[in-house]
């Protein structure tokens, strides 16, 4: 069992990726079975999640497969049981060729996650970066207004309005949120590196220049500067976001921008602006049927939707992509184009091959992207990943060269000018105010290391005292405790933070059944840095599950075994990182453990 183990371990990746094949091959002889989709779908999201942290955004492989779930899998589902159109088979294989295609590249490419702990940077720069992307989206906003020649959202019709104001504006308007996001970004990192917070000012500030912004009509892309500015703070403070305030702060923006929709939509009223809100989540699979059933009658564009993509800097009102499918599907809906999906984009220029080829390419970009930003350590390259990161999710909807040539480009060109512009601006201050650069250099992981996050596991009673003696080291971290629900746990662990898990334990497949259970739950809430147990059963399930999760595992064989091994220690022994022994006489079951002496 211990080499099956660290056979396993050492080629889980490998492993996983088999699995997905396997599945996917089923799934595309099956007939498209639709709960085999389910588990495929289930397999490649908790795939990415193990390997490379769904918590680490700045790779942008995590935020595009988390709007994959929630814009393209999930989708599936909700037309699945709740609507009455009718998904042909060959989406769902499609869906599975192009996503697996994808995955594997990217895999390839970047074969290990990678935690993005150090950056430096000059705060001062950083501080002249912030206000001078503030100030030109005020500009650039009220420039659109001048244009535009009203308010759009203030027009007896909103709707008709905004497609108007948008004419031979939307460079202008891009500019505004563009410059919006790259302002917050860097007044959150200014902020953090000298207050270690970001002051309510800078919050309110941002919020009413998103207001602002928001008055153009459209509203998603300045409504996501706040989600920006949310996962570039978590970046600066932990390298790593809260899943679950994450999860919240979309759903309240999501709330925000059916809210914004509905005033939008004049007369339709609040219900209907939800409506179309809830309409657009499960479009992206019925647009690309759409897509697919028109060039079954119609050649493939073989590259020509790229010239559409970018002919929109040409001048005059050029039609996007969408617009122009939405054309030529009849497609009957108020305002806006057909989502082109990053399937349908691919399909529509090369056919099947597209399927595969495109997916590989937003692989590589990927992957391109956060090498080159993350090669320097500069906090301003940090900054412009997080907003790439944020762009580049919209391939899911819109395909790769639509936002590319409407947002991930201008983005590029919009932060180079102002960064060029700052850097001049904070070399003149420093010279004429004789000031000296603001230098930093911040170590997240050295930070880290000072607030560790420990599962503490054990059964209740002698194990449980035995790690409870370890106090000295434990209480400077933050921690939690897993263990039975018994009298003397109760009272050693009463101002604990503690999970109560399933006993007895001792030949009980129920109950271990039970606690791993448990252990996914708690490990993807918890996510701890340690895990230490002194055993017994309880810890196995930690264990093997933490492994996957990334956890470093300590083990401490207990105190009064000193002839036998016991049973935890050997299920455990082949995968701790640091196996402590108590005993030398313990050595010779366990060749690779540590003495340390005794813990009580």
């Amino acid at each position: 069992m211990s080499s099956i183990g660290k056979y396993l371990l050492k080629y889980k990746k490998l492993l996983w990726l088999v699995m997905i094949l396997l599945i996917s091959v089923v799934f595309l002889v099956s007939n498209s079975n639709f709960y085999l989709f389910i588990l495929y779908s289930i397999l490649i999201m908790l795939y990415v999640h193990i390997e490379y942290d769904y918590e680490q955004i700045t790779n942008p492989i995590n935020l595009f497969m988390m709007y994959s779930f929630l814009l393209w899998f999930l989708p599936f589902i909700l037309i699945k049981w709740f609507s009455t159109f009718e998904i042909a088979n060959y989406i769902y294989d499609y869906t599975v060729i192009g996503y697996t295609a994808l995955i594997f590249v990217f895999s390839f490419l970047q074969n290990k996650k990678v935690f993005i702990g150090n950056f430096r940077g000059d705060n001062t720069y950083l501080g002249v970066l912030g206000k001078i992307g503030l100030l030109t989206s005020i500009i650039f906003t009220t420039l659109f207004f001048i244009r535009a020649g009203n308010i759009p959202i203030f027009a007896e019709n909103p709707e008709i309005a905004r497609v108007a104001a948008m004419q031979g504006n939307g460079f202008i308007h891009r500019i505004s949120y563009i410059s919006l996001s790259i302002g917050a970004l860097a007044l959150t990192a200014y902020d953090y590196i000298k207050y270690r917070k970001v002051r309510l000012s800078t919050i309110l500030i941002v919020v009413l220049l998103v207001l602002f912004n928001s008055l153009t009509g459209p509203r998603s892309q300045s409504l996501k500067v706040l989600v920006q500015m949310f996962l570039f703070y978590m970046v600066l403070k932990k390298g790593r976001i809260n899943l679950k305030l994450f999860a919240l702060l979309s759903f309240v923006l999501l709330s925000l921008t059916g809210v914004l929709g509905a005033l939008r939509g004049g007369k339709e009223g609040l219900t209907e602006g939800f409506f179309h809100l809830m309409n657009r989540l499960y479009m992206n699979p019925i647009n690309l049927q759409r897509i697919v059933e028109l060039f079954k009658t119609n050649e493939f564009w073989y590259g020509k939707s790229i010239i559409y993509d970018f002919g929109v800097y040409l001048p005059g009102s050029q039609p996007n992509l969408g617009t122009i499918l939405k054309g030529m599907t009849h497609a009957k809906f108020q305002g806006g184009g057909i989502t082109v999906t990053l399937i349908g984009e691919g399909y529509l220029n090369f056919g099947l091959f597209g399927l595969v080829v495109y997916p590989v390419l937003a692989a590589i970009l990927f992957y391109l992207v956060f090498k080159l930003l993350t090669k320097k350590e500069r906090v301003d390259h940090l900054l412009l990943l997080v907003i790439l990161n944020t762009s580049m999710m919209g391939f899911v909807s819109m395909g790769i060269f639509p936002v590319l040539a409407g947002d991930t480009i201008p983005t590029v060109v919009v932060f180079l000018g102002l960064a060029i512009i700052a850097q001049v601006l904070t070399s003149v201050l420093q010279e004429k105010r004789k000031v000296q650069p603001s230098m930093f250099k911040y170590n997240l992981q050295e930070e880290n290391k000072k607030n560790l996050n420990i599962c503490l596991v054990g059964s209740s009673g002698g194990h449980l005292t035995q790690l409870y003696q370890l106090r000295p080291w434990w209480e400077k971290h933050n921690r939690f405790w897993v263990t039975f629900d018994k009298q003397d746990s109760r009272s050693l662990l009463k101002d604990e933070q503690k999970y109560w898990c399933y006993h007895p334990t001792n030949r009980n497949i129920k109950n271990l059944i039970k606690n791993t259970f448990l252990a996914i739950k708690i490990l993807v809430k918890e996510r701890p840095d340690i895990i230490i147990s002194t055993g017994a059963a309880p810890a196995i399930p930690f264990f093997y599950l933490g492994k996957l999760f990334g956890s470093k595992l300590i083990y401490v064989e207990v105190y009064d075994r000193i002839d036998l091994p016991t049973l935890t220690g050997k299920i455990v022994y082949p995968i701790t990182d640091k196996f402590i022994l108590q005993w030398e006489e313990q050595k010779k079951h366990y060749p690779k453990g540590e003495v340390l002496g005794g813990v009580l």
